[in-house]
């Protein structure tokens, strides 16, 4: 067998040495894995023991705390600490009962309307806001009274006719308006609201929404006084409308939302006493637009709030119209003032349902669903509760209300139970949340 061994590798020395030098370099390539993945298990036994001494290391010495601490973020659903709480729930499931009877929705609306005006929160953006503009004399005035001490014959001790009792106090200042702003936003998931501080914030939007060509749309609430004790302050946030801003295709669109609005000129050069709300928003929205970036003007003359809650009606009209992409095609217009030049601003006289939730006399909603059927009828976009029309909620939000002369009539009071849920809200976050954080939930929707 050794001798034909022999034979064969002198007849085939070729074919033997490739053999030879193939098994040669199997073997050294086998060693050379095999040392690879030895080295590469102690490079991960050392990347591990890395990792897990980093993540134990002692808090004093870890790299993080090198940096001066941050303020703690808030959780990506922070509203959450409110609306699952025990409270919240109890405050809205109670509202059902307050509700039946207008001497105990009176009552438990001054006991929120004392406990926000005791509260840090609400002094801070009182009597100190805008500082600077106090400071330079734009407004003089005393402090108004108590509204818990009110004379006995005050109609602040009476029913209101139209809406029961809801003191001037309860109505929130911007940042307050922010807060809400930013819970609604974000729990919605709407996009393009804002909360100008001032009109001048509103003026540097509109100026950044006409240079850009980029099609947008955006909503921004406006706080505007005419006067005060003789003073013209326009930044003081006494009324609250929607300023609803669409640009498309290049063109700009402007519509002023105010809900006690009637119109029937505007003064958009002068700085007299006799500006009223609109006169001054018109300005700073011109103020914002050049001669090459002129806007079709709208302003919405449909009176939908007689008493009081403003700023409930500019957050309902805000996401109303951002969650309307159509919002401009389902508007009835009908006439125009004109105003410098040949600009002129249309009249809105017909507005979609959704912005129609709170209105404040129920002649105008009878006026509206007889005249328009259709949008009275129509599914209101955004809601997928139990109640999915406008005559849904406004049969779970009549109350039978007494009106001055002892009788009973018939009060939508939609905007009394946002307004007492939202100012719950805020007066609960102030509780929940730190000074830091309370900034943060203000400065995601309030532009200065």
């Amino acid at each position: 067998m050794i001798n034909d061994l022999r034979k064969f590798t002198s007849d085939h020395v070729l074919l033997c040495a490739c053999t030879l030098g193939l098994a040669i370099i199997g073997y050294l390539g086998y060693r050379a894995v095999m040392w690879i993945v030895d080295k590469c298990s102690k490079t991960q036994k050392i990347d591990d023991v890395a990792r897990r001494t980093l993540v134990n290391a002692d808090p004093v010495v870890s790299p993080a705390k090198i940096v001066p601490p941050l303020a703690k973020q808030l959780d990506q659903k922070w509203w959450l600490k409110i609306t699952d709480s025990s409270e919240w729930k109890q405050f809205k499931s109670n509202w059902k009962e307050w509700s039946k009877d207008p001497e105990s929705l009176r009552t438990e609306t001054l006991k929120l309307t004392r406990e926000y005006c005791q509260s840090t929160f609400r002094n801070k953006y009182h009597f100190d806001f805008q500082d600077p503009y106090y400071a330079r004399g734009f407004i003089r005035y005393n402090d108004p009274p108590n509204p818990f001490e009110l004379p006995a014959d005050s109609t602040y001790n009476k029913p209101l006719g139209k809406i029961h009792l809801i003191p001037g106090e309860f109505g929130m200042w911007m940042p307050g308006m922010a807060i809400i702003a930013s819970f609604l936003t974000e729990k919605k998931e709407i996009k393009g609201l804002s909360v100008c501080y001032t009109l001048e914030a509103l003026t540097k939007q509109i100026k950044a929404i006409a240079e850009n060509p980029a099609d947008q749309r955006h909503a921004f609430i406006t706080g505007v006084c005419e006067f005060v004790e003789g003073d013209i302050h326009p930044h003081f946030p006494q009324h609250k409308g929607a300023i609803c801003v669409e640009k498309k295709d290049g063109k700009l669109t402007i519509a002023i939302i105010d809900p006690q609005a009637t119109k029937e000129t505007f003064d958009v050069d002068s700085h007299s006493q006799s500006l009223d709300v609109g006169d001054l928003i018109l300005q700073a929205i011109l103020k914002g637009c050049d001669k090459d970036h002129t806007p079709r003007l709208l302003y919405s003359q449909v009176a939908r709030e007689k008493v009081y809650g403003c700023g409930i009606f500019a957050l309902q009209d805000s996401i109303a119209y951002l969650r309307n992409p159509q919002f401009f095609d389902q508007i009835t217009c009908k006439g125009a003032i004109n105003i410098a030049g040949k600009q002129r601003v249309e009249n809105i006289t017909v507005l979609p349902p959704e912005h129609m939730l709170g209105t404040q006399t129920m002649q105008l909603l009878k006026d509206y669903e007889r005249l328009t059927p259709t949008l009275y009828n129509r599914p209101l976009i955004g809601k997928r509760k139990k109640y999915k029309t406008l005559p849904e909620y406004l049969d779970a939000h009549s109350l039978d209300g007494t009106t001055r002369d002892g009788g009973l009539k018939k009060q939508n009071h939609y905007v009394t139970k946002k307004m007492m849920i939202y100012l719950k809200f805020v007066l609960m976050c102030t509780k929940e949340f730190t000074t830091e954080q309370m900034k943060e939930i203000i400065n995601k929707t309030l532009v200065v």
